[in-house]
């Protein structure tokens, strides 16, 4: 159902893209799109970005990861659930629109070494 990604990309990129967005169309004819955006938050004085990558799969489905960075306040750079929240209204946005999500992972404070899958497993395998 080709759709479900056009409907989704359309929603998150019109909401939450305000910095950047591209889909690229795959060799095999399924899409992958990027998602860029930026938010204030009083509570850190500051912006926090946003990225979200959706990945068109078979089936119909499609996966999303949705990734808050930066914004940070102060030497310790802590973000007081800004980022979190950030990540929160984007999955509540996909919800309102009635997709049914599986939320794979969720990990606060990110860290290289708390990443769930090799990032870099495509290049091993090539």
């Amino acid at each position: 159902m080709r759709g479900r990604f056009n409907d989704l990309y359309h929603l998150l990129a019109s909401k939450h893209g305000n910095c950047f967005r591209k889909c690229f169309k795959l060799e095999d004819g399924r899409f992958l799109g990027f998602i860029l955006g930026e938010k204030f938050f009083f509570r850190t004085s500051s912006t926090a970005s946003i990225t979200i990558v959706l990945e068109e799969r078979d089936y119909g489905r499609v996966v999303v990861e949705v990734i808050s960075h930066a914004g940070g306040k102060g030497i310790l750079d802590i973000s007081y659930a800004a980022h979190m929240d950030y990540v929160h209204e984007v999955l509540n946005d996909i919800r309102e629109l009635g997709f049914i999500y599986e939320l794979m992972e969720e990990i606060d404070y990110f860290s290289p070494d708390k990443t769930p899958y090799d990032p870099d497993e495509a290049l091993r395998s090539s």
